[in-house]
């Protein structure tokens, strides 16, 4: 697991040096930086794949699927079947309208 002070010390910096800095490069902390990671790879894998949301929850690091679609559904506004759903309905729409030309 990443930690802070794991991640200062790898830079010679002390964890409150090193949360300041890569706020100023990022506009995250690191916490919320890795959080919007996870949940956009997390989407990704919604949005093109068929691997079930609870595996796609491990491997996005949660312990849990419920922890998983509790923080998506509030970074995304929905839930990660919801997500999926779009995604599924917008291609067969895109290849509904390739057919139609």
């Amino acid at each position: 697991p990443w930690r802070v002070k794991d991640m200062a010390k790898e830079y010679n910096m002390n964890p409150n040096s090193f949360i300041s800095e890569f706020k100023k490069i990022s506009g995250f902390t690191p916490c919320n930086f890795l959080k919007k990671t996870r949940l956009n790879r997390g989407r990704q894998l919604l949005e093109n794949t068929d691997i079930p949301v609870a595996v796609i929850a491990r491997q996005c690091g949660y312990n849990s699927h419920a922890s998983f679609a509790f923080y998506f559904k509030k970074e995304y506004g929905l839930s990660p079947l919801k997500m999926r759903n779009n995604a599924q309905s917008k291609y067969m729409l895109e290849i509904s309208e390739r057919l139609n030309q």
